[in-house]
Order: structure tokens, then sequence, then C-alpha cells
């Protein structure tokens, strides 16, 4: 691999794990947002902004699933800038938020917003969020390219523990 590919493959890694921070702020600031916001309804502190048609409740899983939709449809007809990139990841990480977070409402067809289902789930895609987010041993601590001849720091043996 030429230097050129090298320095080319870690700045698109180290692009990589600055979107997926940025997916993770996103997703958990509108999941705090949503279940506040629900919890405020439910206990009369805020008047109640849902969306009713014809008498149907439409949930905010809705909403998700028309972000997701869109930032897909978007990246896949479009050249996105930097600054698009910018709207996408935080668009996703919103529709990602507001769709998992009734994911027990969509896999039970019903019940109560509370569900454990949706907060395991919550949990599970921050947490895969927060492991790719992480920079690998490619990357400096500091987000610069490590020179191709320097190596990744040695993990303490047991002896040095």
């Amino acid at each position: 691999m030429s230097k050129h590919e090298a320095e080319t493959t870690t700045g698109a890694a180290i692009l990589f794990h600055r979107r997926a921070r940025a997916i993770l702020v996103s997703f958990l600031l509108t999941f705090v947002a949503a279940r506040l916001t629900v919890f405020l309804i439910g206990v009369h502190r805020i008047p109640a902004l849902y969306l009713y048609l014809d008498g149907i409740h439409f949930h905010h899983f809705g909403y998700g699933i028309l972000l997701l939709s869109g930032v897909g449809a978007y990246l896949l007809l479009f050249t996105p800038t930097e600054r698009s990139w910018r709207w996408t990841t935080a668009l996703y990480g919103a529709g990602l938020a507001l769709t998992f977070d009734e994911f027990g409402m969509w896999l039970h067809l019903g019940g109560s917003y509370w569900q454990r289902a949706s907060f395991d789930a919550i949990v599970m895609i921050a947490a895969l969020l927060c492991l790719i987010s992480i920079p690998g041993p490619t990357t400096a601590i500091n987000g610069r390219p490590r020179p191709a001849n320097e190596a990744a720091p040695a993990s303490p043996r047991p002896a040095d523990l």
C-alpha cells in the first residue's frame, strides 16, 4: 500500500468514526427528548403534542421511519457535500432514536409505551454506536493519522500490571 493510499484510508477511517459519534450524540439527545416529552405529557406538565388524524394516533416511531427513509433516499439519489453529511448524520441518529424508542410497541403490536424491549433496544444500539465511534489502532488519539512506521502502543503484559 502506497503512502497516499494509507493516508486516504486513514482519513476515511477518521471520518467514519467522527460520523458515528455524531449519530450517537443525535441518537442519545433525541431519545432523552422523546422520553422526557412523553413523561411530561403523562404527568400533565405540558399539553399533549400527539398527532391524531381521523382518530388515529401517530406514534413517534412513524416520524423516525420517515426520517430514516428520507435520509436513505437522499444518500442514494444525491452526492452529499460535507455540510449535508452533518445534517444526514444528525437526522439519521434522530430517526433511529424515534423509531427504536417505541420498539416494544411495534414488536408486540401495541401495549404500553414504557416497555422493557424499547429500552433494551436503545441500550443495544447506543452500545454498538459507542463501539464503532471509537478510533481503532490505525489512528492516533488526536485524530491525526499514525505514521506507517510507528507501531500502535503495546498492551500491558500481565507482569507489568
